[in-house]
């Protein structure tokens, strides 16, 4: 042990009466016995030695025979050797709750690289759309980054084409490029129905400004072609005095 606590109070109440020798003897045996976890060994005069004062072995005697008891081979204290096993049981226990947490990092870390090859397997399961809505086969590889980037630009290129109303280019390819592949294949099934019902290009709202409302969310009412003749009946009758 490299530490122990010391009662200051405690220790000067039982050593009150002690010569600075004596304190001295005492204050290094108490030293040297946490410091090697096991009870004084050897005679009187090996202590002394071991202490530092092998001259003064009448006072090295007098605290061992006052604060130790005598053993066949050793010199041992009740207090410090319940000291010492507090501690050691207190090491054992630190050591074995370090060794479970390092084992449960491991088995996380573990999990977390399963879980990894676990979705990168189930994405490439899953068959992929490519540029014509078609399932890959097994024997197409999954689309690399650069031509992820290539089916995104080939995707806005046929939107900016059938929408018919061109401007703001850049902004319009750049919130194209942000929206995800079931937002696309949305936009793509409700544009025509916009289109449709606003054959007047010059009506139609600004692309960036019906991308970023995603108005391909929106319900669309189409003009019937009963809607237009009786719209036209009416404007007639309204030229010709009728009403």
């Amino acid at each position: 042990m490299h530490y122990y606590q010391f009662n200051i109070g405690d220790y000067a109440s039982h050593t009150s009466r002690l010569s600075p020798l004596e304190d001295l003897a005492y204050r290094r045996m108490l030293d040297l016995y946490y410091l090697s976890e096991q009870p004084l060994n050897g005679c009187t005069t090996d202590v002394a030695r071991e202490i530092g004062l092998s001259e003064h072995v009448s006072e090295v005697e007098y605290i061992l025979g006052k604060f130790f008891t005598e053993n066949e081979s050793s010199f041992s204290q009740k207090r410090i050797d319940l000291e010492i096993k507090k501690y050691k049981s207190n090491a054992k226990n630190k050591s074995k709750a370090g060794k479970a947490s390092a084992k449960a990092r491991q088995v996380k870390a573990s999990s977390k690289a399963t879980g990894v090859e676990q979705t990168l397997n189930t994405n490439s399961t899953h068959e992929q759309l490519n540029i014509n809505h078609k399932p890959l086969t097994n024997n197409h590889k999954p689309l690399t980054i650069k031509q992820d980037k290539e089916v995104t630009n080939d995707r806005f290129a046929e939107f900016w084409n059938l929408y018919g109303k061109k401007t703001d280019s850049a902004k319009c390819k750049t919130k194209f490029s942000r929206l995800t592949k079931s937002e696309i294949e949305l936009l793509f099934k409700n544009l025509p129905d916009y289109i449709k019902s606003t054959p007047e290009v010059q009506f139609r709202k600004n692309p960036i400004t019906w991308l970023n409302g995603k108005c391909w969310n929106d319900e669309v009412i189409l003009q019937t072609n009963q809607a237009k003749s009786t719209h036209t009946f009416e404007t007639q009758n309204y030229t010709s005095g009728k009403f």
